[in-house]
């Protein structure tokens, strides 16, 4: 098995484990306990890596990268499977975590890598990639705001330079975002710009919400 499996790349063996998965779910425990849970830095390295292979899939043109339908189906592939890491990584950093560094950290970097991605021509390509990932985004951005007012309000401490950052980071995204983070921005100001000066009034906030039935973990 071993000497079957080595010459095998990435891809190849994610297909091959989840192959194996959907054919008999009862393995899925087995495969994922003894799995290294992932981190900022490697979400990072995978996403820009995934980023740079979708801009070197566009066919050459002296005009520049193309927009239209042809390139579009040329690059899929590739976009699908960074549309798809960004949710998962999403899933595992923002829904599955209650440690708000981490939740904005991994939220700052899914907003820098949708901004890098290519507009289109055909606005139904546009909503269902560009479009569609703000506004997944914005779930969870509204979830980590959403846990991160609850712990405050229980009484744990975040730095003021920390929440400044993560005002700052969301404020900026906001304003690439054509809209779809407006209410997230409302939110945290809200919910904890009165830790930094935006917002007069501390919440009062109802701790037992539960953030993590927002959404599901499904990719689609």
């Amino acid at each position: 098995v071993g000497a079957s499996i080595e010459p095998l790349d990435k891809q190849q063996l994610t297909t091959l484990l989840t192959t194996l998965i959907e054919k008999h779910s009862h393995l899925r425990s087995e495969v994922v306990a003894p799995l290294p849970r992932p981190t900022i830095q490697g979400a990072t390295t995978a996403l820009n890596t995934l980023s740079r292979r979708l801009h070197a899939a566009f066919p050459y043109s002296r005009n520049g990268p193309g927009r239209d339908d042809y390139t579009f189906h040329r690059v899929r592939p590739v976009l699908d499977e960074l549309r798809t890491s960004l949710l998962q990584y999403g899933d595992h950093f923002v829904q599955a975590s209650e440690h708000s560094v981490t939740s904005f950290a991994y939220l700052a970097l899914a907003a820098s890598i949708i901004e890098q991605m290519p507009h289109w021509d055909n606005p139904e390509h546009e909503r269902a990639y560009r479009s569609d990932l703000y506004r997944r985004l914005a779930e969870r951005w509204q979830l980590a705001v959403d846990v991160a007012t609850k712990c405050a309000a229980e009484g744990k401490i975040y730095g003021e330079q920390t929440v400044s950052e993560w005002y700052r980071c969301l404020e900026r995204h906001c304003s690439q975002s054509n809209g779809t983070l407006d209410d997230v921005l409302e939110s945290f100001r809200k919910g904890l710009g009165w830790m930094i000066g935006v917002h007069p009034a501390v919440p009062t906030v109802n701790t037992t919400h539960s953030g993590h039935g927002l959404f599901s973990s499904s990719i689609y």
